[in-house]
């Protein structure tokens, strides 16, 4: 899966993260790092995906998707950003204060 998030094409980008909706689920700290080469995927098709695998992480492990997209979101990247936003919709209503804080620092100054 990690040389398929590296792929020209944007399907088999896409099927990388899609191939790891059930780890995540149950163990999200092994599709870390193909997400993480995939957070700032240009492409809209890709970018959902993403935020998908981590928006169904956070079913189970807020703390974790939390985390992550707070380190992500240090980078400033328009197309992480709204990965991470995505991402951290459903759970706004359960951590808002967290949510706010971290689509604030995630915005991209571009």
């Amino acid at each position: 899966m990690i040389r398929w998030a590296d792929h020209a094409n944007a399907n088999v980008r896409r099927t990388a993260s899609e191939g790891l909706r059930d780890v995540a689920r149950k163990q999200p700290e092994l599709v870390l790092a193909v997400i993480t080469k995939l957070k700032a995927d240009p492409n809209l098709y890709v970018k959902k995906s993403v935020a998908n695998v981590l928006r169904n992480a956070g079913n189970y492990h807020s703390e974790f998707v939390l985390k992550v997209c707070a380190n992500w979101a240090k980078g400033k990247n328009a197309d992480t950003a709204w990965v991470i936003k995505d991402a951290l919709r459903k759970l706004k209503a359960k951590h808002p204060k967290e949510v706010a804080k971290i689509t604030a620092s995630g915005r991209s100054s571009t």
